[in-house]
């Protein structure tokens, strides 16, 4: 996580946060992070399911009749010394593969 440093804050200002923080039972740095978090925080963002949920109920629902697959789902098998080379991104692993990594 970032750190941010205020430098020059005012005695007054500084008893305030702390009895803000004390008062929303919080530590001083949570108020403050509250109060950033809050400021920059938009209001006007969309919810992608909010704007999902209020399209439906505007056209009166929608029903989906997908029918489930209900076989069993098979485990991926992966060869160990491929996998351990995929995971570093090495150019042997490549070269046996036959495919990109990418990295």
């Amino acid at each position: 996580m970032a750190a941010v440093t205020v430098r020059n804050l005012p005695k007054a200002t500084h008893r305030a946060l702390k009895l803000r923080a004390a008062e929303n039972g919080r530590s001083t740095e949570a108020e403050i992070r509250e109060i950033l978090e809050t400021a920059v925080r938009s209001e006007a963002r969309m919810k992608i399911g909010s704007e999902l949920a209020a399209f439906a109920q505007k056209i009166g629902g929608l029903e989906f009749e997908l029918p489930r697959d209900a076989a069993p789902v098979q485990p991926a098998e992966w060869n160990d010394y491929l996998r351990h080379q995929c995971r570093f991104g090495t150019d042997e692993a490549n070269r046996e593969s036959g495919g990109t990594i990418l990295t």
